[in-house]
């Protein structure tokens, strides 16, 4: 049995975000949030239980969930856990995407598909082996898992359900305007205005459609992209924090150690 130790992030122009968890970082644990995009949880060792939209689910070695863009989920790793992370934006699909923009997959019962999971393990190997061509052959598995998600997982829309679509596309658009601009200032006031709601209205939008408030949920962005400038640069923490979107360094300490349990400052020398 492989195993993938540490911490690491693709960082190519591949078309999806690729990444790597294990139980035994400081970020064992994921808050609740949720993307524009696909993700795919892939356990390869250990456990690790997932909470999409407030549903539990536990996963084990050689099992993997798909989440479903802006869902809301929450990730944590035991101690012996690692897991792949996929995350694909919804414009990979194409033509497959619905006139608003949607596409849905849903999984049996079970979580176990060997093929599926053989093709994530050989893509995740090509990377980091890093050999002539390795680029052709990662995109190349990609495509493959794209075929199944598209023919083996993919769930068609029903027209009893197309008046929800046309909200949840609605909110898909208001969380992909804050994902692209987390790191200025953005008031529910502001992006109510910009989208026509009041901010009353789009504040029970995000309580019933997201689980958590629009506040909590935009710090949840701003302290994904702040970790990692904090883990992968040596900027000064205060620039960290102005850069994605902190008022100050004590605002950004405040949230980051209510997540981390612990201050950047600290975080950093470790």
């Amino acid at each position: 049995m492989e195993h993938f130790l540490g911490t690491n992030e693709i960082q190519h122009e591949f078309p999806f975000r690729l990444l790597k968890r294990t139980g035994r970082e400081e970020k064992s644990i994921w808050e609740k949030h949720g993307h524009n995009a696909i993700e795919i949880v892939a356990v390869f060792c250990g456990k690790v239980r997932c909470y999409v939209n407030d549903r539990g689910k536990d996963l084990s070695e050689g099992e993997f969930l798909i989440v479903n863009s802006n869902d809301i989920h929450a990730v944590a790793i035991d101690r012996f856990g690692e897991m792949i992370v996929i995350q694909i934006p919804l414009n990979v699909f194409g033509k497959y995407l619905s006139e608003d923009h949607r596409i849905c997959f849903e999984q049996e019962e079970e979580n176990k598909d060997e093929t599926f999971m053989k093709l994530i393990r050989q893509m995740y190997q090509a990377y980091q082996e890093t050999k002539e061509g390795f680029e052709f052959r990662v995109q190349s598995l990609f495509y493959q898992i794209l075929y199944l998600l598209v023919t083996q997982y993919r769930k068609m829309t029903e027209i009893e359900g197309l008046k929800e679509g046309k909200q949840t596309g609605r909110l898909s658009e208001i969380i992909t305007y804050m994902e692209e601009n987390y790191s200025r200032e953005l008031t529910l006031e502001q992006l109510a205005q910009k989208f026509g709601y009041s901010a009353t209205y789009l504040s029970r939008m995000f309580r019933k459609d997201v689980k958590i408030n629009y506040k909590e949920y935009l710090t949840n962005i701003r302290l994904e992209h702040a970790y990692r400038d904090l883990r992968s640069t040596r900027m000064p923490i205060v620039d960290i924090a102005v850069n994605n979107g902190f008022p100050n360094s004590k605002a950004f300490s405040k949230a980051f150690q209510k997540i981390y349990g612990t201050l950047p400052s600290k975080y950093r020398k470790r």
